[in-house]
């Protein structure tokens, strides 16, 4: 079981390596593998973090391995180290310590930003309602969306949030 502190919770990474096989349907060439994460180590402090890298770089992919989405089989290699608070865990254990929005995930655009955010700690946070009212301030503070808070998202029939903030509360 993993513990939780809050301010002093993170995640760590040691050596991750991620290969796919030749016969996974995704990578036809001629190599029998393709590397798609080679070495990578580091850590996430408990906060707002970034992963940043051009398109096809392995981000999603590495998101979802530390979420544990994927797993070692026999379509591909992965090697290395994951650590909530210096101890290991399941994808339960890190749906309960981080929030993660699959690329695909679909906003309710009928919804004002604030009342996302709150849906989505509603259904993620078992807290006493004052606590999460904070945090949830806090979320919206932390990514700049004060002034947009009341705003409803929209989609491509009903004006919205522009798109620069729509990204935003979307991961």
């Amino acid at each position: 079981m993993v513990l939780f502190n809050n301010k002093s919770d993170f995640i760590s990474f040691q050596n991750i390596q991620y290969q796919i096989s030749k016969n996974n349907k995704i990578f036809q060439k001629k190599s029998n593998k393709k590397q798609i994460l080679h070495n990578l180590s580091g850590y996430f402090k408990s906060g707002l973090n970034a992963i940043l890298g051009s398109s096809g770089a392995g981000k999603t992919t590495f998101l979802n391995i530390l979420a544990k989405r994927i797993e070692k089989n026999d379509n591909n290699d992965l090697n290395g180290t994951l650590k909530i608070n210096n101890q290991n865990y399941d994808a339960d254990s890190f749906s309960k310590f981080s929030g993660y929005v699959m690329q695909e995930d679909l906003l309710l655009s009928n919804l004002t930003v604030k009342e996302y955010i709150t849906f989505a700690a509603d259904i993620r946070l078992s807290l006493p309602k004052e606590v999460k009212s904070q945090r949830i301030y806090n979320i919206i503070k932390q990514l700049k969306l004060e002034h947009c808070q009341d705003t409803i998202i929209g989609d491509q029939n009903s004006k919205g949030i522009s798109g620069k903030f729509y990204l935003k509360i979307k991961n």
